[in-house]
């Protein structure tokens, strides 16, 4: 599990750009999935990430199951798995100290079968540990 905390969202969309890169280019086969809260969060950042990264907005489940990048939501990857899950959104304001923003949250950490990448930016959500 790898944790990071990014002072403005633009620094946050350029480690996930930089990092993404790296991935793909060590192991083309890899599939990445990038689990925002919400299906919003989800389209602005495939927008932010669409001139550094190629990656597919997945809405409605349409999943490649294949190599490769996509961006969604917590609603879309219940029961599936991804080599990659990076939970970009992980601040104080999306994922609140709430039974619905818990519930969302174990979805998306309970995905990947290899790595898991919590990252926000903003104040830190009250649902990780203090000590990460």
């Amino acid at each position: 599990v790898l944790v990071t905390h990014h002072d403005n969202r633009c620094h946050l969309v350029a480690a996930l750009a930089d990092a993404l890169l790296a991935l793909q280019r060590d192991d083309p086969r890899i599939h990445v999935a990038i689990v925002c809260r919400h299906v919003e969060s989800a389209r602005r950042l495939h927008n932010s990430l669409a001139g550094a990264v190629s990656a597919r907005l997945v809405e409605d489940g349409a999943f490649s199951f294949g190599p490769g990048i996509e961006v969604t939501s917590v609603h879309e990857v219940k029961g599936l798995e991804f080599d990659v899950v990076v939970v970009p959104d992980l601040d104080a304001a999306t994922y609140p100290d709430h039974p619905d923003a818990r519930r969302a949250l174990y979805v998306a950490v309970t995905r990947p079968i290899h790595r898991l990448w919590l990252a926000g930016a903003g104040p830190r959500s009250p649902l990780l540990p203090t000590w990460l």
